[in-house]
């Protein structure tokens, strides 16, 4: 079941009646009840945001990432539930803590060689000419990605998808910024997936920072990174890429997490697919799989 995707971008009031999130914009009085097991996400973008405990405590219940945004408005962390697989959850944080460096490396493996089929599948429908070069690479990564194939597609990548002059930097220009937004939703729909498979996000396979809670979340969702690129894309051709995000712009770059997906020759929402991603790393670490379920972007 898709989950919806809630954002608060006015001064509200969240309080909890029989189950239901009561949004009550503080301005106009308007109240909107919303079923919390039909939300998935709930942002809270806006500066004058009240809500109580128990909306809180019943979204984590829920499996509701509820992601909280800075001053800018833009995401800047998320409360995820660590106990919607009380029942096996601590085995499988377990079995993550015992993973070899060599699944690692080959887990790693995986993930680089999807991420570069997908950018070479976007390149080849955006008609930049050096996708063969960017698919070739695919087939050279070695476990651990020990030659930094990822880097070297990423050079043909990004000039030929956003120009030569682009540089993909989160503090650089436009549409940098639109980047930014649209990887950090992904993170935390990719967090969540993790967090429902009984994983733990914290203990990655290739992103390793101390200060980082969620380095597995940034493994798994590089090969999803093209999906907000395409998207990107589609918005720098109808406008100028803008200095500051518009709501409108927002809830566009919301959509990808609905984008079709193939999963295993099936079309699938992005958010569907992540779930099935996250379980089968679940499987990996578990030892019963070999192979992590990734998606191909549509051609």
């Amino acid at each position: 079941m898709l989950k919806r995707t809630i954002v608060i971008a006015s001064p509200s009031y969240l309080r909890l009646e029989y189950d239901q999130l009561l949004i009550e914009n503080t301005e106009t009085g308007v109240i909107a009840p919303v079923p919390i097991e039909d939300v998935g996400y709930l942002i809270l973008e806006h500066r004058q945001i009240t809500l109580t405990h128990p909306v809180l405590t019943r979204c984590l219940e829920h499996g509701v990432a509820v992601v909280v945004c800075d001053a800018a408005y833009l995401p800047a962390g998320m409360f995820l539930h660590l106990g919607q697989q009380h029942h096996i959850q601590g085995e499988r944080f377990l079995q993550q803590v015992a993973a070899t460096p060599a699944l690692q490396e080959t887990l790693w493996q995986q993930t680089v060689r999807a991420k570069i089929l997908n950018q070479a599948i976007l390149a080849r429908r955006l008609g930049v000419n050096t996708w063969r070069s960017i698919e070739r690479l695919a087939t050279r990564v070695q476990p651990g990605d020990r030659t930094n194939c990822e880097a070297t597609a990423a050079r043909h990548y990004w000039r030929g998808v956003f120009g030569n002059e682009f540089s993909r930097d989160p503090d650089g220009d436009p549409p940098n910024n639109l980047l930014n937004y649209g990887y950090t939703i992904v993170r935390a729909a990719t967090a969540r997936a993790l967090v429902t498979a009984g994983l733990l996000p914290i203990l990655g396979i290739h992103h390793r920072n101390r200060s980082n809670c969620y380095a597995l979340a940034d493994d798994v969702m590089e090969p999803y990174r093209p999906f907000v690129d395409g998207l990107v894309w589609e918005l720098c051709q109808q406008t100028k890429p803008p200095e500051t995000l518009t709501p409108s712009i927002k809830r566009r770059l919301l959509e990808v997490l609905t984008l079709d997906t193939i999963v295993d020759g099936q079309r699938s929402p992005l958010q569907i697919a992540l779930a099935t991603t996250a379980a089968s790393l679940a499987y990996c670490f578990a030892g019963s799989r070999s192979t992590i379920i990734f998606p191909r972007m549509p051609e």
